[in-house]
């Protein structure tokens, strides 16, 4: 079942991520400004953010596999609509149907891991879904540029449908007989903020718009840094990869005495370094890998820490709920970061703002966990 939450989380959001990889095709075709760009990425994730708490409650009323289910079909009518987008307005068609797939990704499969896998067990199944995201990152870095070259944007993203359309009717054999909850009595949504919740939903809009940055990585490493689509691909790829292993070892650590304040400290504060390491790498090519290896380990690895404490933080019944609200926080902040973020390159012409607007929020997601440390103490940190 593992193979199946990580592949879900993954194609969930991978429609930003097509219109991140494929950026200059993209671009290119529609003649799009960097901020149209970004508001598709914004309508995509922004939305995804205010239907969770609603998706939560879903998912606690449905059940996970069924969720799933519905996600990965969800995620394949995203994509075939970009696939087919005749201009700019259909592409916010998809963006649409990609956020409420998205929307459904933690909550359905925080879900299964609640009601699956003893406690002991959590943190390293965790990590290893959250890790779905950058795995399709990092493989849509490595390939997607390379297979569009070949056979055009377009088909690219047909390869990517029917991969998805294959793990949905593999799913549904899979998991015949399987309970992931469904038929549980429903609390009321609100029920579900409290605790570790309102402290991770701020933090996670904080670190999110933050890393939000990251989408603009590969055109910067081509139109700021002059190089080629592929080692924009590749930056991209290596965050993305870094994040892999990043946000398994960072739920483990975590796991161990409860330690997910101090955890998600030290992942901001490698999120403000690797937005700062962008802002050298025009004197120096290391500072681009050096700021995606950062980048990566930083603000693409808090899902999972920030996951597995909504996990042991709420009861099986109310996963869904709190779920939802916590990802509601994260994909505003990271739904509204590009249009700002394009915004600042149309009327400066460089990403050096970006970088540094980047770092000063992920500076205050470690001044929030402080404040939350601080008012926690005699606490596991």
């Amino acid at each position: 079942m593992g193979f199946f939450l990580l592949y879900a989380m993954g194609a969930s959001t991978f429609t930003a991520a097509i219109f991140s990889v494929l950026g200059s095709f993209v671009v290119d075709e529609f003649t799009l400004s960097r901020a149209q760009l970004g508001v598709i990425v914004a309508l995509n994730t922004i939305l995804a953010g205010l239907m969770s708490p609603l998706a939560g409650k879903f998912v606690d009323r449905t059940g996970g596999g069924s969720s799933l289910q519905v996600l990965l079909h969800m995620s394949a009518a995203s994509f075939a609509v970009t696939a087919l987008a005749p201009g700019f307005a259909v592409l916010l068609v998809a963006a649409v149907v990609g956020g409420a797939a998205q929307a459904l990704a933690n909550p359905a499969t925080n879900k299964v891991i609640a009601y699956r896998y003893a406690p002991e067990r959590r943190a390293n199944v965790t990590g290893i879904k959250q890790s779905g995201v950058q795995f399709a990152i990092f493989f849509g870095g490595l390939s997607l540029p390379s297979l569009a070259d070949w056979l055009g944007w377009r088909w690219a993203v047909v390869a990517v449908i029917v991969t998805t359309l294959l793990m949905a009717g593999w799913l549904q054999v899979a998991r015949q007989g399987i309970s992931s909850g469904r038929g549980d009595e429903v609390s009321p949504t609100s029920r579900a903020f409290r605790g570790a919740v309102p402290w991770l939903t701020l933090y996670g809009l904080l670190l999110g718009f933050s890393g939000s940055a990251a989408f603009f990585l590969p055109l910067f490493a081509e139109e700021e840094l002059n190089q080629s689509v592929r080692i924009g691909g590749l930056a991209l790829a290596l965050a993305g990869l870094t994040a892999v292993v990043g946000r398994v070892l960072w739920a483990r650590y975590a796991q161990r005495g409860a330690r997910y304040r101090r955890t998600l400290a030290i992942i901001a504060a490698l999120a403000v370094m690797g937005m700062w390491s962008f802002t050298m790498a025009d004197s120096s090519l290391v500072f681009l890998w050096i700021g995606a290896f950062l980048m990566g380990a930083g603000s693409s690895s808090w899902n999972s820490v920030g996951m597995l404490a909504v996990i042991e933080d709420s009861s099986a019944t109310e996963t869904g709920a709190a779920s939802g609200w916590v990802l509601m926080g994260f994909l505003v902040g990271l739904g509204i970061g590009p249009p700002i973020f394009g915004l600042t390159y149309d009327s400066t012409g460089s990403y050096m703002t970006m970088w540094v607007i980047a770092a000063g929020f992920a500076a205050a997601a470690l001044a929030l966990v402080a404040a939350w440390m601080l008012t926690a103490r005699g606490r596991p940190a």
